[in-house]
């Protein structure tokens, strides 16, 4: 929101599903009066999967900022930033697309169809934070581990031209 380069993990393509939880809502409601649900699982998403760099190009549009993406592999991710909350979700899940079926819960729950889409709900996400300034302040830990893993990605990339040039 603020500009900064943000570290993505590999190169950005993964694919995500991205659901509003005023979305994601309709359909849990709709389970929890359901008693042919009980004992079933679920995936509750939207059909909008996105990639990582679209995720946070939408979000940069939305706060009227600049979109400073830096990529880093995961296992690099790794070795700066062992101790970081992200890392093993980098290295896991959110390294890999994540697309879901929601077939089933559409069975279950007819009424269940999203229609808050990802640019409507970063739109709405900026204007929320415009409106709450005390809420959305930095998280100075976040921001130095950014800015370490920024860091690593530029010295990482100045390290592999200058072999190429000595």
């Amino acid at each position: 929101m603020r500009g900064d380069e943000i570290v993505v993990p590999g190169d950005g393509t993964n694919l995500w599903t991205i659901t509003h939880a005023s979305d994601f809502a309709v359909g849990l409601a709709g389970l929890v009066a359901n008693y042919q649900a009980v004992g079933e699982d679920f995936h509750i998403t939207s059909g909008e999967a996105l990639p990582w760099d679209e995720i946070y190009r939408t979000i940069a549009a939305a706060a009227g900022t600049e979109c400073r993406l830096s990529h880093l592999p995961a296992e690099l991710i790794s070795v700066v930033a062992p101790e970081w909350m992200w890392t093993p979700l980098f290295a896991g899940d959110l390294g890999h697309s994540a697309i879901f079926d929601n077939s089933k819960i559409s069975r279950f729950v007819p009424a269940y169809h999203p229609v808050v889409t990802w640019p409507h709900g970063a739109r709405r996400l900026a204007a929320w934070r415009a409106g709450h300034p005390g809420s959305t302040r930095p998280d100075p830990g976040t921001d130095a581990v950014m800015d370490r893993l920024a860091r690593a990605r530029h010295a990482a990339a100045d390290a592999i031209v200058s072999g190429f040039s000595g």
